[in-house]
């Protein structure tokens, strides 16, 4: 029997018409998210609530997401620098670079974690590191605070941007461009970082 029993697997979005994770495993792991996205008590879904919500969203709409296989007879020692690849390339969305819902990528591990947890790292990292470290008493991840102006004028200041644009149904990186300089608005709105 092969050892190359391994895959690589795709969720896409046929409303939005993009791909929303990345995944591996053997078998019936591809699909098993189907019926997780049912159990919102779950810790899985605890973990992973923005992927299964978008199944959710998706099946709301009157539809379902689409599973594909992306590479195929792979070996347990491959399968997981393939899902790195695809999950790069594609891009994250909590990092900015694309729509994906995956909270890590294998080859740095870094995954998205609380902000008390992210705390208690950083705190750890400098007690071990010391204040050489540039890292030393930083916390990493944590919204930034910015400054909108609305099509109408009148500017506000918010924290995190992403759930801003989810909001008002803007583009997060769209808003990236404006705030970099390389486009004056995005759907009227401009912003900017301020800086703590």
């Amino acid at each position: 029997m092969s050892d190359n029993i391994y895959y690589v697997y795709q969720y896409w979005d046929p409303i939005r018409k993009e791909p929303f994770y990345i995944g591996k495993g053997c078998k019936r792991r591809a699909w098993t998210h189907l019926s997780m996205s049912r159990h919102k008590n779950s810790k899985t879904y605890r973990t992973h609530n923005k992927f299964y919500n978008r199944i959710n969203w998706i099946r709301k709409q009157g539809q379902e997401p689409i599973v594909t296989i992306k590479n195929k007879n792979l070996s347990k020692e491959n399968y997981g620098k393939i899902e790195t690849y695809w999950i790069t390339k594609i891009g994250r969305d909590d990092l900015g670079k694309g729509p994906l819902t995956n909270l890590k990528d294998r080859d740095n591990g870094v995954v998205n974690t609380s902000l008390e947890t992210r705390r208690k790292i950083s705190k750890n990292h400098a007690d071990v590191s010391g204040k050489n470290n540039p890292m030393f008493g930083k916390l990493t991840g944590i919204p930034k605070l910015w400054l909108i102006t609305f099509p109408d004028g009148h500017r506000e200041k918010i924290l995190g941007l992403n759930r801003f644009c989810k909001q008002h149904k803007l583009t997060r990186n769209r808003m990236k461009v404006v705030a970099k300089g390389l486009q004056e608005k995005y759907k009227g709105f401009t912003c900017s970082q301020i800086e703590k």
